[in-house]
Parts: C-alpha cells; structure tokens; sequence
C-alpha cells in the first residue's frame, strides 16, 4: 500500500489515516459530506439534469488556479502524486457543483424570504448573562438582591459566580437564539423582556441566575440570517433524502 508519508523508519497508510479518523471522532462529519454529493448526484439523476462541460471546466480551473497550478502537465503531477486519477478529480468536482446548484435551488432568495417572514419569531437573537452557583438557596437570595434590592447583577456574577469564564465579565455570555435559549432553559420562551431575571435553573449539580440584557429582534433579514436561513433550507432537504 503506497505510503501518505514517512516519519523516520515508519510508512503512513491510508489504512493508519481511516483508523486515526474512525477513533477520532472524525470520520463521521467526512461521511455526511460524501453522503450529500451523493445526494446531489441522485437528484440530479432525478431531474434529468446534468452539468455542462463548460461549467466543469471552468471549475476545474478556478480549482487549479487556487493550487497555483497554471499549466495541464503541472495539474497531473499533483494528481499523480495524490494517487488520484484524472477521472476521479472531475467527478469530484462536478460532485461539488452539482451540491452548489441544490443549494442554489434550495435555498433560493424567494425561498430564503418566505422562511424569513414564515419563522422571524423564531429567529430573534438574546444577549444574556449568568450567575452560576452550588446552591439553590444561595441563587435564590441573589435574585432577590437583584430584584428587591437593586443590586447590580454584574458585580455579583463578578463576585460569587463559579463560572471561570464569565465570571471576569460580570457572567456575559452574549448572543444566543431563540432555540439555544429554550436549551438552555430547558422550557419554551415568550416574550421576555431586557432585565427579565430567569431562574434560578438547575444545570446538573449547580444553579445558574439567566438575565436578558437585550432582545435582537429580527427585524431584517441581514447576511448573517441569510446564510443561517440558507443552511437551514439545505440541511433541512438533506434530511428528506436521508
């Protein structure tokens, strides 16, 4: 078995690199991208579809140019000494516009916006903060000091969380979605309110205090929600061919 590379005395097969990703845990995520080309070329086999020879070339060339490999001899030497025959490198590639054009379809822009419209409840965004404690007792009298006494909810995650990360940052978590926060939670969210206290929440063997600094509505539909919308709409089909 030809060998990916050399450490000393010792040859890397491809059969060490399937067990180290089997054992890694990284196996699984490369079977799901192989699993959706090959979804795609399944739906493109449906459709009666195919991808010109032009747009292959072109990707080919796009794919080459980022390699830095400019002339056709150069571009079989590396396949060559990938073990990789030519027919396999433009299979792969029209695999990957053929995953393209089903995005495209999709998750078209008038598909994006009705999804938009259709769920924009779902996809306000809130910034909150915690303070993670051992006892309940402890949480419920600092919410009360929040709530009752006015004191800054800060300078007690500050002062009493047991959240090393957060804790430097008065328990600023940040941004969150609807659906994090109910995970977090572990209960559907209303309409809760900026300074809104929740809790206190058992979290295995401790309690944290949640506050909602601020709500995120989605007002608009931004890039970052496009492509969230948009990846959403893909995976959303991949699961149907599943």
């Amino acid at each position: 078995m030809r060998a990916l590379a050399t450490v000393g005395e010792a040859r890397l097969t491809e059969t060490d690199l399937i067990k180290y990703l089997k054992l890694s845990g990284k196996m699984a995520p490369l079977i799901d991208e192989l699993s959706v080309g090959q979804i795609a070329r399944n739906w493109f086999s449906g459709q009666n579809l195919r991808i010109s020879t032009e747009d292959l070339q072109a990707a080919c060339d796009r794919y080459r140019e980022r390699l830095g490999l400019h002339e056709a001899a150069g571009t079989r030497n590396w396949l060559q000494n990938m073990g990789v025959a030519v027919d396999d490198f433009e299979t792969h590639m029209e695999t990957q516009l053929m995953v393209e054009r089903v995005r495209q379809t999709v998750a078209s822009p008038e598909k994006v916006a009705a999804y938009f419209e259709k769920h924009r409840k779902e996809l306000d965004r809130f910034i909150v903060s915690h303070i993670v404690l051992a006892e309940a007792g402890r949480a419920s009298v600092i919410k009360s000091d929040i709530e009752e006494e006015g004191l800054d909810f800060g300078e007690l995650a500050r002062a009493h969380s047991l959240n090393a990360l957060t804790r430097p940052m008065g328990g600023f978590i940040g941004p969150v979605s609807r659906k994090e926060l109910e995970k977090m939670l572990e209960t559907a969210v209303g309409d809760p309110a900026p300074g809104d206290l929740i809790g206190p929440l058992k979290t295995g063997k401790l309690y944290q205090i949640i506050q909602i600094d601020q709500i995120l509505p989605a007002d608009r539909l931004n890039d970052e929600l496009y492509a969230d919308i948009s990846e959403t709409l893909f995976q959303n089909w991949i699961a149907e061919w599943k």
